[in-house]
């Protein structure tokens, strides 16, 4: 027999999939917080992925900035979520690094391996396989496919760790104060 409740504090992915709704997992009515500022959590935590980006150098700006090519806060909240959020955007990503990480083996195989990269991510996101391309032998569908699974896997788990770090250290921030000044009156 299961526990219905647990005292035990709820993970940071757990907390994470509110931004899908509500939810009566482990909590039947979400609290308000003590926090000074009152941001509602949800919105904290849409903010600690906005800052999970994975930051690159520019060498013309002199200064880093975002990766267009991090696709791990997106995979990871559609994982969490259950959305097929930035679906398209993710799939490129993980067709580009399949044939970056296959190598020869993926030449002549570029449609499979768009195919493969969609498969994976249904299967991250909704649990659901895709076919084997037709074009493909199957030890080479089984090769692509376990990589690309672990490549979104990765990214996923990468980016919800610094996800929760941004969240965390959000607490420890301190915010300006106003100060008053005397009047000379």
């Amino acid at each position: 027999m299961a526990e219905t409740f647990s005292y035990d504090r709820a993970s940071f992915a757990e907390r994470a999939a509110k931004l899908a709704g509500m939810t009566t997992f482990r909590e039947p009515v979400g609290g308000r917080g003590t926090r000074r500022d009152q941001t509602p959590d949800e919105h904290s935590i849409a903010a600690a992925f906005a800052y999970a980006r994975k930051m690159i150098w520019d060498e013309q700006l002199g200064e880093y900035v975002p990766d267009p090519h991090d696709v791990g806060p997106d995979i990871a909240l559609a994982i969490i979520t259950g959305t097929h959020a930035h679906g398209d955007r993710i799939i490129r990503e993980l067709a580009a690094a399949l044939m970056a990480g296959l190598g020869k083996r993926a030449e002549g195989h570029a449609p499979d391996i768009l195919r493969i990269a969609a498969g994976c991510y249904l299967y991250a996101v909704s649990g659901e396989r895709g076919r084997q391309p037709d074009g493909m032998e199957k030890r080479q569908y089984q090769i692509a496919h376990t990589l690309g699974d672990r490549i979104l896997w990765q990214a996923a788990e990468e980016s919800l760790f610094r996800a929760e770090r941004a969240y965390r250290q959000e607490a420890h921030r301190v915010s300006p104060t106003a100060r008053l000044q005397s009047s000379l009156a």
